[in-house]
């Protein structure tokens, strides 16, 4: 008889610590997921990133408003749990998923502005300020991805989703950017 781990989603925008053994699961588009873990003290955690949104220094207070949809405060956000569980950041490791280009041709990407492609950096830039190793990366290229991280023995089983047997997958992201967008227009209009 199997047992089962419990399965914990990581929905856009969100974030996921746990030191007990668990599945942590996303599926992801332009969206980049960070997979940390403490090796040592068997603390894992993951965050759904959906904009790196890198300009300006973010207080707390906004982080706590808008949970973890964007960079600087999913990566806070995530660690904070993580070392309140026992994590040591000296200890810490990650992987690195997503960034794909579902909205515009991947090779057009060289030439444009994508946000996959903007997402996956700040990741990848954060972890590096932050000595953080990053010992796996799957990022850009035209597909999204599930990915599921295993805490019982940190590995990460990733899943390629075809751009055209998913255009909800597009609609969603292409939603969800929108929002965001909309969102931080009103909040200059306001003068926030």
């Amino acid at each position: 008889m199997s047992t089962q781990l419990p399965q914990i989603r990581v929905a856009p925008g969100g974030y996921c610590a746990s030191k007990s053994e668990v599945v942590l699961s996303t599926t992801l588009g332009s969206c980049v997921a960070v997979c940390l873990y403490d090796p040592f003290n068997k603390v894992v955690g993951m965050n759904h990133i959906m904009i790196s949104r890198e300009e300006g220094n973010v207080s707390k207070l906004f982080c706590f408003e808008e949970d973890g949809k964007y960079g600087s405060c999913a990566m806070d956000l995530l660690m904070d749990v993580m070392l309140k569980q026992g994590a040591v950041l000296k200890n810490m490791l990650a992987k690195v998923f997503g960034g794909a280009s579902l909205l515009k041709p991947y090779d057009a990407c060289s030439l444009e502005y994508c946000i996959g492609d903007e997402n996956a950096r700040f990741a990848m830039n954060y972890l590096t300020i932050n000595s953080i190793p990053i010992i796996t990366k799957a990022v850009g290229g035209d597909q999204g991805r599930v990915i599921r991280f295993y805490s019982s023995d940190f590995s990460v089983w990733v899943k390629k989703i075809k751009k055209s047997s998913n255009p909800a997958l597009v609609r969603k992201d292409d939603r969800a950017w929108e929002n965001v967008k909309q969102k931080g227009e009103k909040e200059q209009r306001s003068g926030k």
